[in-house]
């Protein structure tokens, strides 16, 4: 045990039981999400796009865990809101156990906008992206993607209103040139994929060849 351990002891974060964030009976209560087409949202074998919505910008799949319930939201709100870094390990675990198709390919986190981070202190998307890069041998770029203006925050808003927020805010990093790979866009959490799609747009208009959306939960 750890002086952490015993001044900040781990307990569940839905049923308060010690020794996990997650405990088994509270994370078996979480529905798994259904795999579905990231563009239609029917469901679709191995979350791949189907034929007749995969378009030239679209993406080409969507590999995601959990609804956006009980204790992994929970989890990601900890990480998000209270600064509980220490959370994502533990859950990251948990999430590689769920998931699978995964191939080689570049894992790219969804940037926050700089005032945003520096407020908060970190890139959630980033700090859980780098842990499921590395268990996944991915190789791990976080500043693939620049957000160019700052946004209002997104869950405040309405579909339409979100695809609007987020029209032509990503670039490039210059200092990179994109291959006709496969790339992972990562996310913590899928609502209407307004984000991840327009930052797939961006990278496709620049070279990228498949880009999958990947997230712990929809």
């Amino acid at each position: 045990m750890t002086i952490l351990d015993f001044l900040f002891p781990k307990k569940c974060l839905e049923c308060g039981r010690a020794g996990k964030y997650m405990c088994i009976d509270c994370l078996q209560k979480v529905p798994i999400s259904p795999e579905i087409c990231p563009i239609c949202t029917e469901f679709s074998f191995s979350g791949k796009t189907h034929p007749r919505c995969l378009g030239a910008q679209e993406l080409n799949g969507l590999i995601t865990a959990w609804r956006y319930q009980g204790v992994v939201r929970k989890s990601i709100l900890a990480l998000k809101y209270r600064f509980a870094s220490d959370v994502s390990d533990e859950l990251v675990t948990k999430y590689l156990k769920v998931i699978s198709n995964i191939s080689k390919g570049i894992l790219a986190p969804i940037p926050l906008n700089r005032k945003r981070q520096n407020w908060r202190g970190f890139n959630q998307s980033e700090e859980l992206g780098k842990r499921v890069a590395q268990k996944l041998n991915l190789k791990f770029v976080p500043d693939l993607l620049i957000k160019k203006t700052s946004t209002l925050p997104q869950a405040r808003l309405t579909k339409k209103e979100r695809e609007k927020n987020i029209r032509g805010v990503f670039k490039i990093n210059p200092r990179y040139q994109l291959l006709s790979a496969a790339y992972y866009l990562f996310d913590d959490v899928w609502t209407t994929g307004s984000t991840m799609k327009e930052a797939c747009k961006t990278m496709k208009r620049n070279g990228a060849g498949k880009v999958w959306g990947m997230t712990i939960v929809r």
